[in-house]
């Protein structure tokens, strides 16, 4: 125990801001100490921990011990600190087993702070294991020698008794408190025969020594011994001390005849008693044998194995056995044995309670000693041979009968009392172990377990398909519980059977045709009860089904319940542990668990399955109602119904049966599936079958095994299958007209929402088939105006792809592929026609293979004889129909189907394969343009003027597509020719005009002009030179106008601005110019042409002629905007000249707004500079510098689209200002 003394004690009148470093200072010696301790305050709080504390559980300062790792049930119940314990008394010890199997000894003290007069609570736990293990050896052989009828006396080397039991205390009449740490001399009167104490000692330690040896009694009587003494020596072989055996020989000193009849009596008592005190030294050296490896061991099986074998070897037992309980079974097992004659014994040997010396212990809960087995009736003997006597020890643990420790000899009478004691202490150790080793192994098959689980778990809750859920359900229940096989079943609450539909090593053609009762079995207690069930051994379980037993070879069963909202949804059966081990209380929860899992997964599957086939049932239902409501005749709603069903309700067979109420017969009136002629052959009255029961009573029947319903009725020319069937009927104003019968096979069972699904179906098929005469006018009258619609909105769009001058060659194709889209042809082409070459080039086809080819080509009089007027039907259309044709199949290009191309025409108004259909495209001038050919209607009849009078209207798109795109090439061609046109009158006139500037220049060298000569001379030349200005412009204007998007290129708008600020101050000579660029080199691309120049030319020098001033400045800026229409630089040019009006900033883009400046020009300038932007995708507008003022300035903004720039572009700052 640790001491506070007073130099860790603070002194009154320490500060609060100390006080953390005063309780450090008061309890730092704590930390020498290697045990764990902790410093509490009344309210549990933590406020020192010392290093081992803190290496074990972190720092918890300043936390309450309640609300951490350190708290538990069994520690806080009995707190102190709470509880107010008389400290007075002592500190509050008590000792706890921890999770490990250690004793712990907490004990807890209560220190005050002597300046502040505080309390405290200091705790220390110590391991007192080994120390409590040491007593209890040393008292066991304390009560073992003391039991000794001899003397017994234990010394150091120096002849000090350390030692004396009860039988030396009644010969010296010293008690042992007395004779502790006394010599063997201190008592006067004691004498030797044979040597000197020293000497006997020294012999006692290195040899041992026999002597005889007297002394006085307590009373003054003397007394004669005879000594054995022998050393005692520690592990490394040290003598460290000495143990004598006293025989009292008194009475042999008195009266020698009795001494020498006696003595070698004496002597063979005096070996027997030094080797029964080996052996119990021996005893104990195996004790602690066996106790180290109970300790070490984890592993049950290994545990039990070892333990067994150092109980054989160490104590030499003839046979060791430990028979394990089954807690399922109520019967004891071989799990370890260790002898000499055990090789008879069958591994599997299992005993009953009652049965047996080990079964009465194991029974009745006590140890057994059987002297002579031979006479003992409770004997029996199990093929063990040899066996005399036997000791059954039962192992238990909290009351729990874990087994029988059995140890047997081939002696009669061979197990003392003392083995009794030792193999019950070895028995309470033993069960210790396995429940530790137990548990171990239980927590981590847990483990295992519960990480196998959360991956199955997970797995299966991304699966969608029901079947895909069970199968892998199956698979890992089996993994998971360590078994041989297992199945899943889903309950059919209609036939309350269950149907196990996935299998895991199980053969399932087992299943075949065998019936699994939900009621039948343990399957069946598991589903009524909603409770896991464990059978380990199956043939003994009530419920038991021996057929099934014998089939799938089941020893041992689990079966879990499948449960969903407190109803059983199917069951998961677990079958035969594997290594013959048997099911545990763990599988049943892991398994439950699964079961769970699996029931959610498979539920949410349903769920989702439910509701995509609701979804799916619902549009199919929709499309089936429309489609049915369109059909004017009885077999087309039966088909649209029987197509539109299976696609949501799968079925093998289905049949509609029409009710004759005047015969009282049900007739079929359309089947599919096998067996259909059969079925379509026989009619049968309102008494026979289930569907009769439905056509007479109107109620819906669903049977999933109609081998089962007495009702059921084989069709004649079938076989007697059981299958599952649906009867629905068909009702009609509250009087049933038909039944909707529906079959699967055996195997395959009806679900009750596939049952509501179809009674939908059929509610719908009653009320088309009703009404089907009725609305069969109706339906074609909105059919073709459905279609006319559709084809007029065809015609809009070919129309304004017209309007547009589309590319020809798309047209065309549009053109082909609506016609096989909209108006009812498989196959449409158009051709365009060279008159120059006489051939029709193919533009567009819609319905041909692939390797049908583009492209193609025909001969004009091959085509043109097909218009000849005896096959016209329109004005531009032709018929030229199979019987007409002189010419075989050779002639044409395609033919979908050649093997029909000979045969006769079906009837007068079918289509053949041979027909063509074919449209002439003409300009407005009558002049063939081309043709567009149709092929084969999807109606297979031969078209009708209606449908003729449409196709006019396409062909008539058709010429007028051709046509425009001819005119669109002959403008393009007409443009190109004004642009050289254009090109060449502007280079001429600027050839004139440079010699009439030439000559005029002459003229004003000439002297002898006057001066009104030479004004009209100048004013010629300035006149010539402004028509030059403008020609120039004009070019431009209409070079800008013919660029094209392909010829921009990358910009600096940078090395622009400066080109053209260069170019401004050098023509300037009449103003002190000064232009300011903020832009930087390689910072502001777009993309122009050489004509951007021009653009910042014309605002510059319209800043600089319009302004008044001799000195004049004016700024170019630049920023960046990104709007929804892109990134754009804006550019900004600011000048102080007289500014433009309000009314004005727009109009100075027109072309020729002289009139807006007051100054003369021609008023291209700025028209020019708005094309180029336009051109470039951009925009310009005026601002005032000032803004509401716009005397002050003009700020002309330019607004031109981002581009990338260049990757090896450094960027570089503006250059300040450029005069």
């Amino acid at each position: 125990m640790v001491r506070l003394t007073d130099s860790h004690t603070p002194q009154r009148g320490d500060s609060s801001s100390d006080k953390s470093v005063s309780i450090k200072s008061q309890f730092n010696v704590l930390e020498a100490v290697s045990d764990k301790a902790i410093v509490l305050t009344k309210d549990l709080t933590i406020v020192f921990m010392n290093a081992p504390m803190r290496a074990e559980y972190g720092s918890l300062l300043g936390t309450r011990c309640v609300d951490g790792p350190l708290s538990s049930p069994e520690i806080c119940r009995d707190c102190p600190v709470k509880s107010d314990w008389d400290y007075s008394k002592g500190p509050f010890v008590r000792s706890k087993p921890d999770e490990h199997g250690r004793i712990i000894e907490s004990s807890t003290m209560k220190y005050s702070d002597p300046g502040t007069g505080e309390p405290y609570w200091v705790c220390v736990e110590k391991d007192i294991t080994e120390r409590l293990d040491t007593e209890t050896r040393l008292k066991m052989l304390a009560s073992s020698i003391d039991q000794m009828a001899e003397a017994v006396v234990v010394t150091d080397v120096d002849g000090k008794r350390m030692y004396v039991n009860k039988a030396y205390v009644q010969l010296t009449g010293y008690d042992e408190k007395t004779s502790s740490g006394l010599s063997l001399s201190d008592h006067s009167g004691t004498s030797t025969s044979g040597g000197t104490l020293t000497a006997i000692m020294k012999t006692a330690s290195y040899e041992g020594w026999q002597g005889e040896m007297t002394g006085l009694r307590k009373d003054g009587s003397r007394y004669y011994t005879q000594v054995d003494a022998k050393p005692v020596k520690d592990a490394r072989g040290t003598t460290i001390g000495v143990v004598g055996i006293l025989r009292d020989v008194t009475k042999l000193k008195t009266e020698k005849v009795q001494i020498e009849e006696y003595t070698s009596e004496l002597e063979a008592k005096m070996e027997e008693r030094t080797a029964e005190l080996a052996k119990k030294v021996s005893q104990l050296t195996t004790i602690n044998k066996i106790s180290r490896v109970v300790t070490s061991l984890l592993d049950l099986d290994e545990l039990i194995n070892e333990f067994v074998k150092a109980i054989a070897q160490g104590f030499g037992y003839r046979n060791v056995i430990f028979m394990m309980m089954d807690r399922e079974r109520g019967d004891l097992f071989l799990k370890a044995s260790y002898g000499r004659a055990l090789d008879s014994v069958p591994k599997d040997l299992r005993q009953k309670l009652k049965e047996g010396i080990i079964g009465h212990a194991a029974y009745f809960g006590e140890t057994l000693v059987s002297g002579d087995v031979d006479s003992d009736p409770r004997y029996v003997r199990k093929e063990l041979i040899g066996t005399k006597s036997e000791l059954s020890v039962p192992v238990t643990y909290r009351g729990e009968i874990l087994g029988v420790l059995d140890v047997q000899s081939e002696l009669n009478d061979a197990f003392t009392r003392n083995d009794v004691v030792l193999m019950e202490m070895l028995a309470d150790m033993l069960a210790t172990s396995v429940v530790n080793a137990r548990t171990y192994t239980e927590s981590k098959e847990r483990e295992a377990a519960l990480s196998v689980l959360d991956r199955i778990s997970k797995q299966i809750s991304y699966r969608l398909e029901p079947g895909v859920i069970l199968d892998q359900v199956a698979r890992d229940a089996s993994a998971l519980l360590k078994a041989e096989k297992s199945m899943v079943g889903l309950l059919d609450q209609h036939m309350n059977v269950i149907n196990f539909v996935s299998t895991y090593k199980i053969d399932k053609t087992l299943l075949r045709n065998k019936v699994f009762p939900a009621t039948d079995g343990v399957t069946g207690r598991a589903l009524r009860s909603l409770k896991t069930e464990v059978v380990n051994d199956y043939i003994s379980d009530p419920d038991s089904i021996e057929q099934d037993a014998a089939s799938f070879d089941i020893r041992s069963l689990i079966s879990a319940p499948m449960t969903i909202e407190g109803r059983g949804i199917g069951v998961i059966n677990v079958y035969n542990k594997l290594n013959g081990k048997i099911f545990t209380k763990s599988d049943m929860l892991f398994l439950s668990s699964l079961a769970d899992h699996a029931a959610i997964a498979l539920e949410n599957s349903n769920l989702l399955s439910s509701l995509n086939q609701r979804v799916h049932s619902q549009l199919a239902l929709l499309e089936t109602t429309i489609s049915i409501q369109r059909q004017i005749d009885s077999t087309s709603i039966y088909d649209a119904v029987a197509d539109k069903l299976r696609e949501v309700v799968w079925y093998d067979g289905i049949t509609f049966y029409k009710v004759d109420h005047e015969r009282k017969m049900i007739v079929p009136l359309a089947s599919r599936g096998p067996f259909n002629q059969e079925i379509m052959a026989e009619e049968f009255s309102l008494d026979t079958g289930i569907t009769g029961y439905v056509a007479r009573t109107g109620k819906s029947e669903l049977v999933n095994d109609t081998g089962l319903d007495s009702r059921a009725v084989t069709v004649a020319g079938t076989t007697e299958d059981r299958e599952a069937m649906m009867a629905i009927p068909l009702r009609a104003k509250e009087r049933i007209s038909g039944v909707l019968a529906m079959y699967r096979d055996r195997g395959t069972r009806f679900s009750d929402s596939e049952f509501e699904i179809a009674q939908l179906f059929a509610t719908q098929a009653a009320v088309a088939i009703e009404n089907a005469e009725l609305y069969r006018t109706r339906e074609q009258l909105l059919k073709d105006s459905r279609r006319k619609v559709e084809q007029m909105a065809k015609l809009v769009e070919l129309t304004t792809s017209v309007m547009y001058m589309d590319d020809l060659e798309r047209l065309l194709q549009r053109i082909a592929d609506i016609t096989t889209q909209s108006f009812g042809f498989r196959r449409s082409l158009l051709a365009v026609y060279d008159s120059e070459q006489d051939t029709f080039t193919i533009t567009g086809k819609s319905g041909y293979p692939s390797w049908f080819g583009d492209k193609l080509e025909r001969p004009g009089t091959r085509i043109t004889s097909n218009m000849e007027d005896e096959y016209r039907i329109s004005p531009a259309g032709y018929y030229v129909p199979f019987e007409k044709q002189d010419y075989g199949i050779e002639e044409f290009f395609f033919l979908a189907h050649p093997e029909l191309a000979n045969k006769a025409r079906e009837s007068p108004d079918s289509w053949h394969e041979r027909d063509i259909l074919i449209f002439a495209l003409k300009d407005r001038s009558g002049r063939l343009s081309g043709f567009m050919e149709l092929d084969e209607p999807i109606d297979l009849k031969v078209p009708q003027p209606e449908q003729v009078e449409v196709m006019e209207i396409l062909a008539a798109i058709a010429s007028i597509a051709i046509e425009n795109s001819r005119a669109y090439e002959n403008q393009v061609m007409a443009a190109n020719e004004v642009a050289l046109l254009n090109d060449l009158m502007t280079h001429d006139i600027n050839n004139f005009n440079q010699g009439i500037m030439g000559y005029i220049e002459l003229l004003l060298e000439d002297r002898r002009l006057d001066d009104n000569q030479r004004k009209y001379a100048e004013r010629a030349l300035v006149q010539v030179r402004n028509n030059a200005h403008l020609i120039d412009n004009i070019r431009k204007l209409s070079k800008i106008r013919m660029t094209t998007e392909a010829e921009l290129v990358l910009t600096d708008l940078q090395k622009v601005v400066a080109e053209a600020i260069e170019l401004v101050t050098k023509t300037t000579s009449d103003k002190k110019v000064t232009i300011v660029s903020t832009l930087g080199q390689n910072a502001h691309f777009v993309m122009g042409s050489p004509y951007v120049v021009d653009l910042f030319v014309n605002i510059l020098s319209n800043s600089v002629k319009f302004d008044q001033s001799k000195r004049v400045r004016v700024d170019v800026h630049v920023v960046d905007e990104t709007t929804p229409q892109g990134a754009f630089w804006i550019v900004s040019i600011i000048d102080r000249g007289r500014g433009i009006p309000d009314d004005r900033k727009k109009a100075v883009f027109e072309r020729f707004a002289t009139g807006i400046t007051g100054i003369k020009g021609f008023g291209l300038g700025l028209s020019i500079v708005s094309s180029i932007v336009n051109k470039y995708g951009g925009r310009i507008w005026v601002e005032d510098r000032v803004p509401g003022d716009y005397t002050k300035g003009t700020v002309f903004k330019v607004s031109l689209p981002k581009a990338q720039a260049p990757v090896d572009a450094a960027v570089q700052p503006p250059a300040e200002m450029r005069e």
